[in-house]
């Protein structure tokens, strides 16, 4: 999975497009803004629902690593009541999978 563009929306959550002209939306705040697991993706018509991430996070950054998503750092829940976590996942199509920790916990931070 190959992304060609990334979007920071308020530093809570990712959009993600790749080359198949899919764009994700990764976790965030929900309407009480509790930290979500909610992964969707979107063609230009219509949405579908992916492998939720394993646990809710919101404020984290995502990139495109090596062919597949990478999500790195967040907090996980209630905006700005939590702290940050050290966790890189990635998600290889059809689940997310622990990859390595950060040298320092980070939230609302932008990666490359």
């Amino acid at each position: 999975m190959k992304v060609v563009l990334l979007l920071s929306l308020l530093a809570v959550s990712q959009v993600l497009a790749d080359e198949s002209h899919r764009f994700y939306v990764i976790g965030g705040n929900d309407a009480s803004l509790d930290g979500s697991t909610s992964v969707e993706s979107f063609d230009g018509t219509d949405w579908r629902y992916e492998t939720p991430l394993p646990s809710p996070l919101e404020m984290m950054s995502a990139v495109a690593y090596r062919n597949q998503i990478v999500v790195a750092g967040g907090s996980p829940g209630s905006f700005e009541k939590t702290a940050a976590v050290k966790t890189i996942l990635g998600f290889a199509g059809n689940h997310w999978y622990f990859l390595a920790n950060l040298t320092t916990a980070r939230r609302q931070h932008t990666a490359v």
